[in-house]
């Protein structure tokens, strides 16, 4: 992180001697060590990891939704099949197949990487 506030607009800081202190005020976000023990730190959107596997369907991610503001850059990043907070898993089903097992139902379904670090259905 650069700027005035190194904690990224996630959270707020606190200077101390020869270092700083970070505290995430937004949920979602959680501290992470900068500078091996040395009181440096930043708030990093928490990673939910790689959404479920679904027989019989795909997924694509979508980290562009993410609410998460421009200036915060994930300490720790996600290789390229994980989401962090905000993240989108957006599955579709193979041809032929339903999430219901009801013919001409939906096929689709979106999940989100959420404040907790786990992903909820939400469509």
């Amino acid at each position: 992180p650069t700027g005035d506030n190194v904690c990224n607009s996630a959270g707020t800081c606190t200077d101390l001697v020869n270092a700083y202190k970070c505290e995430c005020t937004t949920q979602g976000y959680h501290i992470v060590d900068t500078s091996a023990g040395h009181n440096n730190n930043t708030c990093s959107p928490k990673i939910c990891g790689v959404p479920e596997t679904l027989k019989h369907a795909t997924y694509t991610l979508d980290g562009s939704a993410s609410p998460f503001p421009t200036d915060v850059v994930p300490a720790s990043q996600p290789t390229p099949a994980q989401m962090w907070f905000g993240g989108l898993a957006r599955y579709t089903c193979d041809t032929g197949y339903t999430l219901s097992g009801v013919a001409a139902t939906e096929a689709t379904q979106t999940s989100s990487c959420q404040f907790n670090g786990r992903f909820t259905r939400i469509s």
